[in-house]
């Protein structure tokens, strides 16, 4: 019978020595950590970009919090940027996808039931029972399509920043399409739906198909597209035939030139000033939206219908038609275009204010994840924060100048 100390006599037996392999080393016992070395750093965890710490730790100088902290910051910077292009590129869609909608409607109260024709009568005479109806700026007097590169959009009145993020907008200086003379349509190519995206893959023999109140019209390019000035008015002047000219940027993503097609009406035009009247611009918008070219309009404040101000092919000659080109774009107009394509002044505030707004949410998300959980400061601010950056980059959009 063995003792309290494990042995049969009950005296503690004396401790056995460690086992040790052949090098020396004691077995079924885990090595010793190796003491720290002074000045060694630990293995470095996750990058944290929601994580800005001003202040030195225990191994970072000054100089290197001040780095980081500045680095994480432009890291923000780059990734807001980075959204307002996302948003000018893809966002402004859902504005005129938005707006386009809206104008389905009005255009298709516009284009009621509004006149007859009686058999046997003149289709080209006037056959209005009401005045023609007074649209303002930025209501919808057309609709253009262009089968060959799927185009179906509502225009409206006016080629101001606001006008063109609805959709393609008329140089109100110009008659309406299926009027007398040059019909002029201005349209984005990259952003707000970017109407015009393709407009460069026309050629001599397509088809353009423009509806007014007056009825559906059909013009064909008959001349090779070409590349102009953004300064150069004339390809929108007046002219003997009845045509319609598109414009748009060149090349995209730029402002520097501008695209011109033109076609020519198949058939005789309605009587000038029968489809609708035009307000001026001035009152609600002002300037270019980018992808235009100079409106007479914009600079000579009129009260009397657009289309009344081209020229009848009856009783005016080229020499006339050059004559009143070449008084449009006269220096008075140049000196007054050089603000018409800057951007809408009146968002500068709004865009601001918004951004603020937005910067405020993050602050107050990053200090409830400074002393709690990342995560839980982006779960409560996230919506707030994406609200107010959308409201500042929809601003920021109407300020700059509409270039693209």
């Amino acid at each position: 019978m063995s003792g309290p100390g494990g042995s049969p006599s009950g005296r503690p037996q004396p401790a056995r020595p460690p086992q040790r392999d052949s090098f020396g080393i004691q077995i079924g016992r885990p090595p010793r950590p190796a003491p720290p070395i002074p000045g060694a750093k630990g293995p470095k965890g996750p990058l944290k970009i929601w994580r800005f710490r001003w202040k030195p730790g225990p191994d970072r100088t000054g100089f290197q919090s001040f780095a980081n902290f500045t680095g994480k910051a432009l890291i923000w910077a780059g990734l807001v940027i980075l959204g307002f292009a996302g948003y000018q590129l893809w966002g402004t869609n859902i504005a005129e996808a938005r707006a386009q909608d809206r104008l389905v409607d009005e255009f298709s109260e516009l284009v009621g039931p509004t006149s007859t024709v009686p058999d046997g009568a003149d289709p080209t005479a006037p056959t209005t029972t009401t005045p023609p109806p007074l649209v303002l700026p930025g209501g919808a007097v057309a609709r253009i399509e262009i089968p060959k590169l799927g185009v179906d959009k509502i225009v409206v009145s006016g080629v101001s920043v606001a006008d063109l993020k609805e959709g393609p907008g008329h140089y109100i200086s110009t008659p309406l399409p299926g009027e007398p003379g040059n019909a002029a349509i201005a349209g984005h190519r990259t952003t707000y739906g970017a109407p015009f995206y393709s407009l460069d893959e026309l050629v001599i023999g397509d088809q353009i198909l423009v509806t007014t109140r007056a009825g559906k019209f059909t013009y064909v390019m008959d001349r090779e597209a070409q590349i102009v000035s953004p300064r150069n008015a004339d390809v929108i002047g007046p002219t003997a035939e009845n045509r319609l000219t598109l414009t748009t940027c060149h090349p995209r993503y730029s402002d520097a030139k501008r695209l011109i097609v033109t076609a020519v009406l198949q058939g005789s035009p309605v009587p000038a000033g029968t489809t609708v009247q035009q307000a001026p611009p001035g009152t609600e918008q002002d300037g270019l939206g980018g992808e235009g070219l100079p409106d007479p309009a914009s600079t000579v404040a009129t009260g009397v219908p657009a289309s009344t101000t081209a020229p009848s092919t009856s009783d005016s000659t080229p020499a006339d038609t050059v004559e009143t080109t070449t008084t449009v774009a006269g220096p008075a107009f140049e000196e007054s275009s050089e603000d018409a394509i800057a951007g809408d002044s009146s968002k500068r505030l709004p865009a601001l204010l918004w951004a603020a707004a937005a910067a405020t949410f993050w602050a107050f998300g990053w200090a409830i994840g400074r002393f709690t959980h990342w995560g839980i400061g982006a779960l409560v601010v996230v919506g707030p924060f994406a609200a107010c950056l959308w409201m500042a980059y929809v601003n920021l959009a109407l300020w700059l100048p509409g270039n693209i």
